[in-house]
């Protein structure tokens, strides 16, 4: 059986590039998590930084086998993983873990699983099996009718749980797989023009009828989507995370104070340093050059996976990669912005890099699909 696995692929086309910017995202992750929860005084890992390390692990051997399998079997199995994904989120309605204000988690004793991290690759996987079907090409905005379905159901049940930042990933996504698959400019100007009425509406309703309102957009929310405009006007209340971020971001300067050694890290002001906020530490602890390098590695990352997506003649293949990139890109994207004030803040966790079994797992489990896909035997575009 693993012969025949082995034997099938294409491994003159196995990108190891994307190997080592995964190992050099391990060691960056450890490291920092590493500084950021040690007392300074213990010994060894502490213990995020060993929870840490052996999700790399795991998550490495997922990735592992998932590059083994031929990745049109998750063309044949999207919709019951997409079904599953609904019902758990369905059920972490029902009887999830509450934790922050917010129900997003499944305790299952030893860990809590993130069910939303997970539906993000079945979104992409179903909506990939969709849009392969039009073959390149969608002139009519009725043809994007059951990829609207396939997005909102999740949408909608992250927004309940709430999980605002998740649901924007899913559109995120959404936007990525439809400019690969081909989708008429002029039907991205009708979404746009659609959004738009959206968010005009909901801004009248706000001044018209506040009660209503705060029944569609939570109070926190609404502080969490403008905090990030003017962090100086409540330094202390709803703005108090942008702050600290930025003055640990800014105090790292060229070169940054050195692992271990952030003040406004050690001294506890950063908030959420080791899951959302840990860019805040790579600022301040690793400096310029250190945030540089990181950015980098991501737009390389982007880059190989792009080269994949446009490598390959099998459309769910190639439209699957460019949900990797939306899904990645997205992430990172709105991280980094809510770490130096430039959007707000929705709890999204930096991918590869912050704390968090489910979120490492997703996105090691996501890599292994697009390292899949790269070793098919199907031929080049270019070729």
């Amino acid at each position: 059986m693993v012969y025949k696995l082995l034997t099938e692929k294409n491994w003159r086309n196995f990108d190891f590039v994307i190997i080592l910017i995964i190992f050099l995202f391990a060691v960056l992750s450890v490291s920092i998590i590493q500084s950021a929860t040690s007392s300074g005084t213990d010994e060894g890992f502490s213990f995020f930084a060993q929870r840490q390390l052996l999700w790399v692990l795991i998550a490495t051997v997922v990735m592992v086998a998932v590059t083994l399998i031929d990745h049109r079997k998750f063309e044949q199995y999207a919709l019951p993983l997409y079904i599953v994904g609904i019902l758990l989120l369905l059920y972490v309605e029902i009887e999830g873990h509450t934790s922050g204000g917010a129900k997003r988690w499944i305790d299952l004793g030893f860990f809590r699983v993130q069910p939303s991290e997970f539906v993000k690759i079945f979104v992409i996987l179903m909506l990939a099996k969709e849009l392969a079907k039009y073959e390149g090409k969608i002139d009519r905005i009725r043809d994007l009718l059951v990829s609207f379905i396939i997005v909102g159901v999740p949408f909608l049940l992250l927004l309940m749980e709430p999980d605002l930042g998740t649901a924007l990933v899913l559109v995120g996504i959404m936007i990525c797989m439809f400019l690969i698959a081909g989708v008429n400019w002029r039907i991205f100007l009708i979404l746009f023009l659609i959004v738009t009425i959206l968010i005009v509406s909901l801004v009248f309703l706000y001044y018209l009828n506040e009660d209503v309102f705060f029944k569609i957009i939570k109070e926190y929310q609404l502080d969490r989507l403008t905090s990030f405009a003017n962090p100086e006007a409540d330094p202390l209340g709803s703005r108090f995370q942008v702050t600290q971020s930025l003055i640990a971001v800014g105090s790292g300067q060229l070169t940054g104070k050195g692992l271990n050694s952030g003040t406004q890290t050690q001294g506890g002001w950063v908030p959420e340093h080791h899951t959302d906020f840990i860019f805040a530490v790579i600022g301040e602890e690793l400096g310029f050059l250190g945030v540089s390098f990181l950015i980098c590695l991501f737009f390389l990352l982007i880059y190989r996976i792009l080269l994949i997506s446009g490598n390959t003649t099998d459309l769910f293949g190639s439209y699957v990669a460019a949900g990797v990139i939306g899904l990645i890109v997205f992430q990172v994207y709105q991280n980094i912005g809510m770490s130096v004030g430039l959007m707000p803040i929705t709890g999204l966790a930096l991918p590869f890099i912050s704390y968090g079994g489910s979120s490492l797992l997703a996105t090691y489990l996501s890599m292994g699909i697009v390292l899949s896909i790269a070793i098919s035997k199907k031929p080049s575009l270019f070729s």
